[in-house]
């Protein structure tokens, strides 16, 4: 419904918890002129495949999108990439791009890395490629 000025953020803890035109009707502890700001919600990648942080260059699509999916992970086996060491570098170049929340759907079934901290949240979805009968088990 587009921007809305004038108003208050109300805050409990530090969790927001609503907008007010004026806090008369509220116990006031404290409050901060942030001036001509805009205030943003954080930012989400909702899906992200972080294992696949160390590629520099996108691998070029050509044809089919199942051809070009086994061209990234014939790179990726080809590579010889540390998964740990691709999400470390993934999740520092989000954190330093202002992402805080996240989707990382992870390949690597070895891989056991906690993307919560400070900075980060998300979830992580477990992919499953190839259902062949030793990978469904």
């Amino acid at each position: 419904r587009g921007a809305i000025e004038n108003h208050f953020i109300v805050t409990q803890g530090h969790r927001f918890s609503s907008t007010a035109i004026r806090p008369n009707h509220l116990a006031v502890d404290r409050t901060i002129d942030l001036g001509d700001a805009i205030i943003l919600p954080m930012p989400v990648n909702a899906h992200l495949h972080l294992d696949l942080s160390t590629f520099d260059e996108p691998i070029p699509v050509e044809g089919h999108f199942t051809d070009w999916l086994a061209q990234v992970v014939s790179h990726r086996r080809r590579l010889g990439i540390d998964p740990t060491s691709a999400i470390k570098r993934g999740v520092d170049q989000l954190v330093r791009a202002g992402t805080r929340l996240i989707g990382d759907i992870l390949a690597s079934p070895t891989v056991d890395f906690d993307l919560y901290s400070d900075q980060l949240s998300g979830t992580i979805y477990r992919e499953v490629v190839g259902l062949k009968r030793d990978r469904f088990e």
